[in-house]
């Protein structure tokens, strides 16, 4: 297509225009909203670390696998990757409730009841600690 099609376009000008056209309280509102989520990403690693590290100390994985054996490898690969993935989601849960729901209908980009939400994040968590046993289990089995 070449320079031709884009002569006479000024990109920082159009960007510009468009920030003037926004209020200052919404100009305000998309910065909060955007910095914070520089925090959330952090925030969501050490919550994730924190539930790693309660799961390993309960010892419920490694119960897990002893009690499948070593002569299962898929099951005991697949049943321990299903029960880590529970686990996280429900010691998770506060976290993603704030982060997912709470946050993003505070700031006005989601008006889905909890109710709906809360659902559709349990079936999401359910279908994958599935599908990650199967996949896991079968990484292992290879």
């Amino acid at each position: 297509m070449g320079e031709a099609g884009m002569t006479g376009f000024d990109a920082a000008a159009a960007s510009a225009a468009y920030i003037a056209s926004i209020s200052p309280a919404s100009l305000a509102k998309a910065t909060a909203y955007t910095q914070s989520g520089h925090w959330l990403l952090l925030g969501q690693a050490l919550v994730s670390m924190v539930a790693a590290l309660i799961i390993l100390r309960l010892g419920v994985l490694a119960w897990i696998e002893a009690k499948v054996g070593a002569k299962r490898t898929f099951l005991a690969a697949a049943g321990v990757s299903v029960i880590y993935s529970l686990f996280d989601a429900v010691l998770e849960l506060p976290w993603t409730w704030y982060a997912g729901w709470k946050r993003e209908t505070d700031f006005g980009m989601s008006h889905q009841p909890l109710g709906d939400w809360f659902s559709q994040l349990l079936l999401g968590d359910l279908i994958s600690a599935v599908f990650m046993g199967i996949f896991l289990g079968a990484v292992y089995v290879l």
